[in-house]
């Protein structure tokens, strides 16, 4: 077993980085990463908790990825867990967990994502130089995520007037009852 870990110290109460998350939405989904991430909606339920399943699409390292997740455990801010449903992808990709701790100065943001890697994996560049792009992708979520909570730009992430924003989300995206 592999594990990639990127943290990010972030200038704000866990609760605070915590709250992005448990209402995640299109609109937060995208403001997340304006350049890779591209799609969110729930599958099941209608925020994050466990049992819910959601959608999301990204593009990492120029490779579109359009994939289903469970969440297993929600522990109110400390912890989020999620595992792929396609059983293939879950065989490499085992879970990803997302931990909220305190620290001196704010919080510390921690995202792992759990690999089932074996010895050839282990020893061929290709892969590895695969994995370090998915790490720069989580590198920069955190650095996202710090900017957006520590600059108090969620609400208007969710009122659509963020300029940070990218694209306009369906109402089906943002789980809005339309007439």
């Amino acid at each position: 077993m592999q594990t990639i870990v990127a943290g990010t110290q972030i200038d704000a109460p866990r609760a605070d980085v915590f709250a992005f998350f448990e209402h995640m939405n299109d609109r937060r989904y995208r403001a997340w990463h304006p350049e890779a991430h591209r799609d969110f909606r729930y599958v099941s339920g209608d925020r994050i908790e466990t049992g819910t399943v959601a959608h999301f699409e990204e593009v990492v390292g120029g490779d579109d990825h359009s994939l289903d997740a469970e969440y297993t455990a929600v522990v109110p801010d400390h912890v989020i867990e999620f595992r792929l449903t396609h059983p293939v992808w879950r065989l490499f990709l085992r879970r990803v967990r997302l931990e909220f701790r305190d620290s001196g100065r704010g919080s510390h943001f921690v995202q792992k994502l759990f690999l089932r890697s074996g010895p050839i994996s282990a020893h061929s560049a290709r892969i590895q130089d695969e994995l370090a792009v998915v790490k720069q992708h989580m590198d920069e979520e955190g650095e996202n995520l710090r900017d957006i909570v520590e600059n108090d730009r969620v609400d208007a992430i969710d009122a659509g007037s963020d300029p940070a924003a990218v694209g306009e989300p369906s109402a089906q995206r943002l789980n809005v009852q339309t007439p």
